[in-house]
C-alpha cells in the first residue's frame, strides 16, 4: 500500500475508517489508527499497541523514550 501511495505522490491521507497514513522528508511512513501504530522507517519497521487501561497521552509519551542500555547492546549483539 505504501507503494501505491508514494507512486500516486500521496504524503498524508486520513481514510474515512479513521486510519491516517503520514510518509514525512526523510521517506519515514507512519499508519496509526486507534490504539496502533505501524511506523516504517530507513533501518526498522515498529508495531507498537497501546496497553489496555493506559492513556493515550501515557502511550504517546512512552513512544518518545529511547532504547538504551542493555536493551540496545543486546539488539547490535
Amino acid at each position: 500500500m505504501t507503494a501505491i501511495f508514494g507512486a500516486m505522490g500521496i504524503e498524508k491521507a486520513t481514510f474515512k475508517s479513521g486510519v491516517a497514513f503520514h510518509r514525512d522528508e526523510k521517506n519515514d511512513t507512519t499508519l496509526a489508527t486507534k490504539d496502533v501504530i505501524v511506523q516504517q522507517r530507513q533501518h526498522t519497521t515498529t508495531v507498537t499497541f497501546r496497553n489496555e487501561g493506559n492513556s493515550e497521552r501515557q502511550a504517546i509519551e512512552e513512544l518518545a523514550v529511547p532504547v538504551t542500555g542493555y536493551t540496545a547492546y543486546k539488539f547490535l549483539a
